[in-house]
This record gives structure tokens, C-alpha cells and sequence, in this order.
């Protein structure tokens, strides 16, 4: 009867043991869940950063080009001189917020 009581212990201890490694491998993937998360939220950041940083540069850049190869500065800045003097003109010039 003896060794029947130690044989149930030794399969208690055995299957607490069991808990015991189970237990840790669940916390490490909640771990592993958590870093995973983690660097896929800082991706998709980081994707819609760039996004927007390189749409701004782009935007810039061609607003840049426009104004270099078309001068539309000065070709508004003319029109609105010319518009003092030709009240037609200062008039399509409000009505489009030119003036």
C-alpha cells in the first residue's frame, strides 16, 4: 500500500511539474505575442510616416518645378498690376481669389 502512496506522489509531483512548464510557456508566448505587436505597430507607424513625409517632399518639389518652369508668381503678380487699371480684369481676379 506503501508504494502504491509513493507511486501517487511521484505522479502528482510529475504532473505539477507539467503545470509548472506549461505555465511558463504560455507567459512566453504572451511574451513573443507582445513583441510581435509591438513591431507591427511600429512598422505600419513607420509606413504611414514615410508616406507622408515623401507625399509632402513630392508636393513641394513639384510646386517648386511649376513655379520655375511656368514663373506663375510673377505672371500673377503682373495680372494684379495690370488688373489697377482694367477693372474687368481686377473683377475674374476676385471672383478667383487672385486679388
Amino acid at each position: 500500500m506503501q508504494q502504491v502512496d509513493k507511486r501517487f506522489e511521484q505522479i502528482d509531483k510529475r504532473i505539477d511539474d507539467l503545470n509548472r512548464k506549461i505555465d511558463h510557456f504560455m507567459t512566453f508566448l504572451w511574451i513573443i505575442s507582445g513583441i510581435f505587436t509591438a513591431i507591427m505597430i511600429a512598422a505600419i507607424g513607420f509606413a504611414i510616416w514615410d508616406r507622408r513625409t515623401a507625399i509632402y517632399r513630392a508636393k513641394q518639389e513639384v510646386i517648386e518645378e511649376v513655379d520655375r518652369k511656368w514663373n506663375l508668381t510673377n505672371v500673377v503678380r503682373a495680372l494684379r498690376e495690370y488688373a489697377l487699371g482694367d477693372q474687368r480684369l481686377a473683377d475674374i481676379l476676385k471672383k478667383y481669389g487672385l486679388m
